[in-house]
């Protein structure tokens, strides 16, 4: 799990949304991680200000993007890169490419 630092805000680059935790309540992660509904509830419980996800190519009924929907029911910003832009795996890939 690596960071940075932008315009004063930590940004945090993790490969799974999983390697989230307290340290990322109310920060900006960018995962590498599908947007799917499994991956924002692990996003729900430490609650960032802002999530970013891999689209993984969208799929069927919209599962690659469909945990957008409930983070923003939570009031928690969330967008997705696309696959075709990014590796999903690689956080430091979403941050240059996606």
């Amino acid at each position: 799990m690596q960071s940075v630092e932008v315009c004063g805000r930590r940004v945090w680059l993790l490969d799974s949304v999983t390697e989230g935790g307290e340290a990322q309540r109310g920060g900006v992660v960018i995962t590498a991680s599908h947007g799917g509904v499994s991956a924002a509830r692990y996003a729900l419980a430490y609650r960032p200000a802002l999530a970013v996800f891999n689209d993984a190519g969208v799929g069927k009924d919209a599962a690659g993007i469909a945990g957008l929907a409930l983070l923003e029911e939570a009031g928690i910003a969330a967008a997705a890169v696309a696959a075709a832009s990014a590796r999903i795996g690689e956080a430091e890939d979403t941050w240059r490419s996606g």
